[in-house]
Formats: structure tokens, C-alpha cells, sequence
């Protein structure tokens, strides 16, 4: 964020410039967080408290487990995103106005997400443990007690949004046409992000329980079909623009954390062998 306004400031650069900034700033974040996190694992002094008590010899047979679940995971997120940017294009296509508002609201969505991002990671750890001694009741508990925790801080972060809504958003931009746009449509965000915080739950929880690439065919076919598909439709031939784009977002996101939670119930049962 410093770099983001910093360097445009100090240097005067112009839009295509600042864009540009913006852009290596952020990859440079991700790249020191990353580089930061593994240091981090390499060197703590005591993992015990977490289960691991020495990190294994390293051999090309040692990570398939977490390669596979790293595959899975990293095509989810790369559909996941696909699918939000072809959302901006479909934006950029009904005009600059509706652009900025989707942007708006979208960056809005990410902020509330990330939130949802951290339960939902704790929680498949969580799932994995209690997968690893075969206890089901506890596995089925504590993914309930994460979709939980999400929910309500997604409840509790998007109705804050709502009734700061007009705050917020012109806080973000000042463009009073996409401010006049994206105002009204911050309850609906607020709505939708129940369903796209919870199936983030739900993703993770049948990660951590070994079962790594149902979950992106459910992403693959949802996303795709639904967001993509059923954003271009109600937003362009049904001209609902941008209140359309969330719309289908919305019915994307909750069907993938019924189908996630459905499948989660169903290999947790007590008679699956």
C-alpha cells in the first residue's frame, strides 16, 4: 500500500505508470511474505504444540500427499480468479462506469475474504488432525465450528459494510457516478459474502481431509457455468449490469458451499469405511 501511493505521488507518474506500480508493488508483497513464511517454517525452534516434531528428509516420494492438495488447491484458486476477472470484463464491456463500480465492490469482497481465507485455513488443519486418528465426529465438529466462526464474521463485516456503506465507498473512489452505482449495491456484497466465505470453509475442510480434487471440479463446474456463464447472461443479454454480475456471484458462491458441505457430510459419516 505504501508503494501503491508513494512512488505515484513522489513521482507524479501518470495513470498507466501508476498501474504499473501498483502491480510489482503488490507481486513484491506476496514474494516477501512468501520468502518471510518459509524462513519462518524452516527455522522455528518449536513445532511440537502443532504435532510436528522434526521435518522429514526431504525425497521426491516425501511431499506427493501435499503436492497433490497443492495441485487442487492452486487450480481452484486459479479458476476462482479466472472467473472474478472475466466478471471485470463483462463490466469493462457495459461501459467505464459499471468498471469502476464492480472494482469497487470486488476489492471490497477481497478485504471481507481474507478473513474468511484465515479461518478456513486453521480449520482444514484442524480437520486434518482429527482425520489423521480416523475420528469423524471430531473432524465433522470442528469443520461445523469453522463454517460457524465464518459466517459470523462474514455476517458480522458485511452488515458493518452496509451500514457504512456510503463511507466507504466514496472513501475508495470519487467518482460520483460510480459511487451513485456501487452504493446500493453493498447489502447485496454483504449477502454474498456468506456463501463465498463459508465455501472457502468447505473447500479447505475436504482438503484436510484428503480429498483434494472433487472440490475443484465443484469450483470448475459452479465458477464456470454459473459465475462466468450466468454473469455474462444477466449482466449483458438481461442488461442487470453490475447488480447481475453480483447476482450470479452470489448463486455461484452458494451452491459451491452446499455441494462442498453436502460432500464433507457424506465422507464423514459414521459408516463410510
Amino acid at each position: 500500500l505504501g508503494l501503491s501511493i508513494g512512488v505515484p505521488v513522489l513521482f507524479d507518474l501518470d495513470a498507466p505508470m501508476t498501474s504499473l506500480v501498483v502491480v510489482f508493488s503488490t507481486i513484491a508483497a506476496r514474494l516477501i511474505m512468501l520468502l518471510g513464511l518459509i524462513f519462518y517454517i524452516l527455522n522455528a525452534v518449536d513445532l511440537s504444540r502443532y504435532g510436528a516434531y522434526h521435518l522429514p528428509r526431504w525425497s521426491p516420494r516425501s511431499g506427493a500427499p501435499l503436492r497433490k492438495i497443492g495441485r487442487a488447491a492452486g487450480s481452484s484458486l486459479a479458476v476462482e480468479s479466472a472467473s472474478f476477472a472475466s466478471l471485470s470484463v463483462f463490466a469493462g464491456w457495459i461501459g467505464p462506469t459499471a468498471l469502476a463500480a464492480y472494482t469497487l465492490l470486488n476489492n471490497l469482497v477481497s478485504l471481507i475474504f481474507s478473513l474468511a481465507l484465515a479461518v478456513a485455513v486453521v480449520t482444514s488443519a484442524r480437520v486434518a488432525a482429527a482425520n489423521a486418528v480416523a475420528n469423524r465426529v471430531a473432524a465433522r465438529a470442528r469443520f461445523c465450528a469453522g463454517l460457524g466462526l465464518a459466517l459470523f464474521l462474514m455476517a458480522g463485516l458485511g452488515g458493518a459494510a452496509f451500514i457504512y456503506r456510503d463511507a466507504f465507498i466514496r472513501f475508495s473512489s470519487a467518482d460520483p457516478a460510480a459511487i451513485a452505482l456501487a452504493v446500493p449495491l453493498v447489502g447485496l456484497v454483504s449477502v454474498l459474502m456468506l456463501g463465498d466465505g463459508g465455501q472457502a470453509v468447505a473447500a479447505n475442510s475436504l482438503r484436510g481431509l484428503g480429498d483434494a480434487w472433487p472440490a475443484t471440479l465443484i469450483h470448475l463446474g459452479c465458477y464456470l457455468i454459473l459465475m462466468v456463464g450466468g454473469g455474462w447472461l444477466m449482466s449483458i443479454p438481461f442488461e442487470r449490469g453490475v447488480r447481475g454480475l453480483l447476482e450470479a456471484t452470489a448463486i455461484a458462491s452458494f451452491t459451491v458451499l452446499i455441494a462442498l458441505s453436502w460432500r464433507f457430510f457424506r465422507l464423514t459419516r459414521a459408516d463410510t469405511p
